[in-house]
């Protein structure tokens, strides 16, 4: 797994990338740098072409999932930052 910075990094790509986004300039190109992007955060989150074009709608539904993740995790990691400075905070009150 990644740490929470690189996914922090990859999810500003993305929506830098999907804020240009229209259905019909979706390229391959376009598309590869997505997937390299969507594997920070999971190597099943892949776009494919359906009908010979990418989905917007696929690629929003991926972002999600992305988002959630970072969410999730820096969430976590404040909580944790908030135990820790309340633990040595009650350290340093008992000295």
């Amino acid at each position: 797994m990644t740490s929470l910075g690189q996914k922090l990094t990859a999810h500003q790509d993305i929506k830098k990338i999907i804020q240009d986004l229209t259905h019909d300039n979706i390229s391959d190109a376009t598309a590869n740098q997505l997937n390299e992007l969507f594997c920070v955060f999971n190597s099943s989150y892949f776009l494919t072409k359906t009908d010979g074009k990418y989905s917007i709608k696929n690629i929003n539904e991926i972002y999600e999932k992305c988002f959630a993740i970072v969410k999730k995790e820096y969430s976590s990691k404040f909580m944790s930052s908030m135990a820790t400075t309340m633990m040595l905070q009650d350290d340093e009150g008992q000295k």
